[in-house]
């Protein structure tokens, strides 16, 4: 089974919010004879799906609300300020407007700014047009916690040619070293790509669903079984648990992309392997029935096809005579035993052969 570490994505926020200071012309002033001094209403951390990723990570962000009576022009003008115990403090990223359209600015910060566990205190510091701090907010102790979980994580895909294989057919499981907080909710995601890299195109593939192998959601206990597809033969795919709970930030386990090899072909393809037609003697024809005969529906939807070589004594026979499903026996066989084989092929299946007999020649 596969032993990978666990990473944790470091990625940009992408939950809605525009980061890049964009200027909104709002009022200067709320209603009332005495504007609400600038006010942190809301530190938590936030956690969304986001990112053009095999894995679709969690952008985590540590969210800080708030409020001003007097509210700048330019959302910008509001910079957040992290005080850790030592004393020591961090100016981190700037306010934006939210999409939804209120008129309360929001800045986001990356939950990798932050050290779980540790208390720090979050205040917002207004500055004007040439960058001096006209108002401070009220400090708001803040800790940054996250969903308890396993402190590891495997698969059942195997190293096959340098690069961890999973089989077309073959089910595959994902194992945990450990367990999840109570209460945490879950996402599973099983995404393929064309090549080793991971593309624009594949990103939108999986998001339409033509491309997923599975897309668990809100789940209360995480999906861990999956199968490759026969369509996925040759692709990679790339795995994701994400685990969250409210007021966390989320834990996700990933692991390295990994081939979709050749399976075995199903039995169920097949109501039998053909009968024999016809008797070895010279001139005569002898025959196997046509695959359309003894395919299942299965057979048929993955596309199996049937090849033929004609055996004496167990060696092939040459020439493309000997390669039909019908052969004319010749009088240099006499004594000989008469074998045809046939191999069956289907894309994202390993062939199998099977052997049917007619005996010696006789004339």
């Amino acid at each position: 089974m596969t032993r990978l570490p666990v990473r944790r994505s470091a990625l940009p926020i992408a939950l809605g919010l525009a980061l890049t200071g964009a200027v909104q012309t709002v009022p200067v002033s709320r209603a009332g004879a005495a504007p609400a001094p600038l006010t942190v209403t809301r530190v938590e951390p936030v956690n969304e799906s986001g990112g053009l990723s095999g894995w679709l990570p969690i952008a985590c962000a540590v969210r800080v609300d708030l409020t001003d009576g007097t509210l700048a022009a330019d959302p910008a003008r509001y910079r957040l300020r992290v005080t850790h115990e030592d004393g020591t403090t961090q100016d981190l990223d700037r306010a934006s407007s939210p999409s939804g359209g209120t008129d309360d600015p929001v800045i986001q910060q990356s939950c990798e700014d932050f050290v779980e566990g540790e208390p720090v205190t979050v205040s917002v510091r207004e500055e004007d047009a040439s960058g001096t701090v006209v108002e401070i907010s009220d400090p708001v102790r803040f800790v940054l916690h996250v969903t308890g979980h396993p402190s590891g994580v495997s698969d059942t895909s195997v190293m096959r040619a340098g690069r961890w294989t999973n089989f077309v057919d073959r089910r595959a499981r994902i194992e945990f070293d450990g367990t999840w907080e109570d209460g945490t909710v879950f996402d599973t995601r099983v995404w393929t790509s064309r090549t080793q890299e991971f593309t624009a195109d594949d990103w939108t593939a999986d998001v339409n669903g033509s491309g997923a192998v599975l897309e668990a959601r809100d789940r209360t206990t995480p999906v861990l079984t999956w199968t490759p597809r026969q369509r996925d033969y040759g692709r990679w795919v790339w795995i994701s648990v994400i685990g969250q709970k409210p007021g966390k930030a989320a834990w996700r386990f990933t692991f390295q992309p990994e081939y979709v090899a050749a399976g075995t072909m199903p039995t169920a393809f097949f109501d039998g392997y053909g009968a024999r037609v016809g008797v070895a003697r010279v001139g005569r024809t002898v025959a196997m029935t046509r695959p359309s005969t003894y395919l299942t529906r299965r057979g048929v939807a993955a596309g199996v096809q049937a090849s033929y070589r004609w055996m004496a004594d167990g060696r092939a026979i040459s020439g493309t005579v000997a390669s039909h499903r019908r052969y004319v026996v010749p009088a240099r066989l006499v004594g000989k035993r008469l074998t045809v084989r046939t191999t069956f092929r289907a894309r994202g299946y390993r062939a199998i052969n099977r052997d049917a007999g007619f005996g010696r020649v006789r004339r």
